[in-house]
């Protein structure tokens, strides 16, 4: 594990003043990045708790999806987010994704080039 303490809940991870589909300026500044570029696959890298994968998500749901994450809670937020609790984030739907846990600073388990786009998002590196 990491020395990393992140967000305990996936309740946390709720952007106050921001309510989908108006989302933090950061985030939509991904999503009109994204938005016209013909993908079929994106892989996040530290993916949290997969907010801004669903967001993507949500906008080309035919995306073949991966979301590379260290920790174990953020892990276990992923799969509340995308499959148990999936009203807590909007939008409110079921995401298939792969999830992987790995760190950004060994992706040896991820065969080179094999995704359209990768990104990461207010990451610590």
């Amino acid at each position: 594990e990491s020395n990393y303490s992140g967000v305990p809940t996936l309740d946390g991870w709720i952007d106050q003043g921001y309510e989908y589909p108006h989302i933090n300026p950061v985030y939509k500044r991904l999503l009109d990045v994204v938005e016209p570029l013909a993908i079929e696959s994106v892989c996040e890298l530290g993916a949290g708790c997969g907010k801004i994968s669903k967001y993507i998500y949500a906008q080309k749901p035919q995306i073949n999806l991966t979301c590379v994450e260290h920790d174990s809670t953020h892990l276990s937020q992923i799969t509340e987010n995308f499959k148990t609790r999936t009203q807590v984030i909007a939008p409110n739907i079921p995401v298939e994704a792969n999830v992987i846990k790995g760190s950004l600073h060994d992706l040896s388990m991820i065969p080179s080039e094999s995704f359209d786009l990768v990104f990461t998002c207010t990451v610590m590196m």
